[in-house]
């Protein structure tokens, strides 16, 4: 019988405070450069306690350049540990080695090839070479196709109705398949590079951010002060149970309907104000030219009136002070889409999974640094989530099994659960498994938590975690 015998650990890091944390605009580019000071990896890339200079292996990296260039001068032992499925790439790896490394690492996640993790990640593997991938995968790329049609369609006919109620609710339906699109597209983002991977671009969020932002610091260190999907809200939310008066934390739920309705066009803005911040000669290059992908909305509907006035021949001769209304309402038709989506991606998006009382933050005490009881204690998997395959790629289900094998299509997981609950109860490891509902009430309450959840033991000797409300 294996059992997780650690306990009272209330850190993955050996950093109290991460470098650039307490900055107001914490984008992506900052916290590369926060990890690149703290990580120990002397400018080079860190696997464990080796250093590596992959350079020369940047564009033959199967899974895309980016990653490599990306990373760059910090510690990738958690990725390069989660996203590869078999042994060749340590084999690779073999040949770029440098030196080790001076100072120690600054996570401590471990990866014991008899814990639990280690243990899990063969069974999984071991299933997934019975398995005929892409009999799944491709029921994920029609369904993300689909959105890319709907999501275009309803956007460029938003402008033809002459009421405008129904103008609004052709964009709001736009912007509701621009979520399911940067949803969706998320399964392709933890892929090798695609074009699906583009999919976030309809929200004006760059591929490259998407896998900083999420694969690369949320997916490795969930609910920590590295996780930047917790910490990129602050301050308007705060997630990590830290002191807060009653003021702040009414302002935490008073800021909810801006952050809600304006969060994309904020999320860009992060960008755009980071292009005045950083050095460019050091930093993540901060705006690409496939940015333009996100703002092809407004142009499209501008088109589609002119052509349909045009046939229709219900317009007069197009003057100047007419093209400019239409113009005008092509850029607030393009601008609506994009709220509606903000909305729709903040009701499922900060609902997934990960914050509530009883769930692991900062700080709370919890059993074992094995990588894979960590993202048990910190991750919880809804009901309604799991129902079929359209909710998995749009509502992030398959939670708990994505986060321990991100790079397997969403379609395929559900193939693992019996393996996960073995090997579970085999550890006698905890899965948190709860409706929709529930999970965005516990979201809720977590934004008023101030004090650390303890490990304690029962009468029985039973440990057990004493939730602080």
């Amino acid at each position: 019988m294996n059992r997780v015998t650690e306990i009272k650990f209330n850190t993955i890091t050996n950093t109290k405070n991460p470098s650039y944390r307490d900055e107001f605009v914490k984008g992506c580019w900052k916290w590369l450069k926060g990890r690149r000071a703290d990580d120990n990896a002397e400018g080079l890339w860190r696997v464990k306690d080796k250093l590596y200079d992959l350079t020369d292996f940047i564009d033959r990296h199967p899974g895309g350049r980016e990653w490599l260039i990306l990373a760059k001068g910090t510690d990738i032992t958690e990725s390069f540990e989660v996203f590869h499925l078999n042994s060749k790439p340590a084999q690779v790896l073999k040949k770029f080695y440098v030196r080790e490394a001076k100072e120690p690492r600054n996570y401590r996640l471990t990866f014991n090839e008899d814990g639990f993790f280690k243990t899990l990640r063969r069974r999984l593997i071991e299933r997934l070479k019975t398995i005929d991938v892409n009999a799944y995968a491709w029921k994920s790329k029609l369904v993300f196709d689909l959105f890319v049609f709907c999501w275009i369609v309803f956007g460029m006919t938003s402008s033809i109705p002459s009421n405008w109620a129904l103008k609004l609710l052709l964009a709001a339906i736009s912007g509701i398949f621009a979520t399911f699109l940067v949803n969706a597209g998320h399964n392709f983002i933890h892929q090798r590079n695609s074009w699906r991977m583009y999919g976030c671009h309809a929200a004006l969020i760059n591929f490259r951010e998407f896998r900083v932002l999420h694969a690369m610091s949320h997916h490795m260190y969930p609910n920590s002060v590295y996780d930047l999907e917790t910490l990129i809200y602050e301050p308007f939310f705060k997630y990590l149970p830290i002191a807060k008066t009653k003021m702040r934390i009414f302002l935490n739920y008073l800021s909810i309907p801006l952050i809600y309705i304006l969060g994309f066009h904020g999320a860009f803005l992060y960008r755009v104000i980071g292009l005045f911040q950083s050095d460019w000669k050091t930093d993540m290059q901060i705006l690409y030219f496939d940015d333009i992908i996100g703002f092809l909305m407004p142009p499209l509907i501008f088109f589609t009136k002119i052509i349909y006035l045009t046939i229709t021949e219900s317009s007069e001769e197009f003057s100047f002070y007419n093209l400019f209304l239409i113009a005008f309402e092509a850029g607030f038709l393009g601008n609506f889409i994009l709220m509606s989506a903000s909305v729709t991606f903040s009701v499922i998006g900060l609902n997934v999974g990960h914050h509530g009382t009883d769930v692991t933050h900062e700080g709370d005490e919890f059993k074992s640094l094995d990588f894979g009881i960590y993202q048990l204690a910190t991750t919880i998997d809804r009901t309604g989530a799991n129902a079929n395959l359209f909710m998995v790629l749009t509502h992030y289900g398959e939670h708990i099994i994505h986060h321990m094998i991100p790079s397997v299509d969403l379609a395929v997981l559900h193939l693992f659960w019996d393996i996960l609950e073995e090997t579970c109860k085999e550890f006698e490891a905890e899965i948190k498994l709860i409706p929709i509902k529930k999970a965005a009430l516990l979201q809720f309450q977590q934004l008023k938590r101030i004090e650390y959840n303890k490990i304690e033991k029962d009468e029985n000797d039973n440990v057990v975690i004493k939730i602080q409300e």
